[in-house]
């Protein structure tokens, strides 16, 4: 650690363990969430998140693979709405609350009789 540096931790050490515990808390409950969806996924190794912050609330976005989408929502929205209240709970101590959207992949999703309609104009 250089002197600059040294001094300026010295001077601000606050600065510094807040940013540490920000993006420590925030590895935190990327994995938490993570480690939910493995749980009921047939495909766990396609399980991948993305967070960011929105308006005062981080948003962790959740990726799956198409065919486990069914099981990370569960029968009437279970899974994800039990997902969603541990998120919550976890995130009760921080400043900064959390959510958890599940992100469909578009490419994968039929587009049903249009896209058949454009092939047979064509």
């Amino acid at each position: 650690m250089s002197n600059e540096s040294a001094a300026n931790s010295a001077a601000n050490p606050t600065a510094n363990s807040a940013a540490s515990t920000t993006a420590n808390t925030s590895t935190n409950m990327e994995a938490l969430v993570v480690a939910m969806a493995k749980a009921v996924a047939d495909h766990p190794d396609e399980v991948s998140i993305e967070s960011f912050e929105d308006d005062g609330v981080m948003v962790a976005e959740l990726t799956v693979d198409p065919e486990d989408l069914g099981k990370v929502i569960g029968r009437q929205g279970r899974t994800v709405r039990s997902m969603r209240m541990i998120l919550e709970a976890a995130s009760e101590k921080l400043e900064l609350p959390w959510e958890l959207d599940i992100v469909e992949d578009d490419d994968e999703v039929d587009d049903g009789p249009e896209s058949g309609d454009a092939e047979a104009e064509g």
